[in-house]
């Protein structure tokens, strides 16, 4: 027999109490902690890798290896990691869907 069964069976009331008292500790310390993260705005993870920048942009990630040796597209480099910042490549995409619209083939 575990401690938690002897405790339900013999003092149920005990039990009863203790749920009385911290449901409404418990219940006000939830609402509060979502409150909180209701109300924090959220922040967009502005640093992206390779493959984040090729789903974002809707193309390969050898693609965005060749638009980066050529120096079409922005990106930075940590140690060996190749970077995006979110915004410079959504920038860039729209600068380019402007420019095939002005320029369609």
């Amino acid at each position: 027999m575990n401690a938690k069964t002897n405790i339900d069976h013999e003092n149920p009331s005990i039990n009863n109490l203790l749920l009385e008292l911290f449901r409404p500790i418990i219940k006000s310390t939830v609402e509060e902690v979502l409150s909180i993260h209701r109300d924090r705005p959220r922040k967009i993870n502005d640093e992206l890798g390779v493959h984040e920048a090729a789903l974002l942009l809707r193309c390969s990630k050898g693609h965005i290896y060749n638009l980066t040796s050529s120096g079409e597209l922005p990106f930075y480099k940590k140690g060996k990691h190749t970077l995006f910042n979110r915004e410079e490549l959504e920038d860039w995409d729209n600068a380019r869907k402007k420019l095939s619209a002005k320029n369609p083939m």
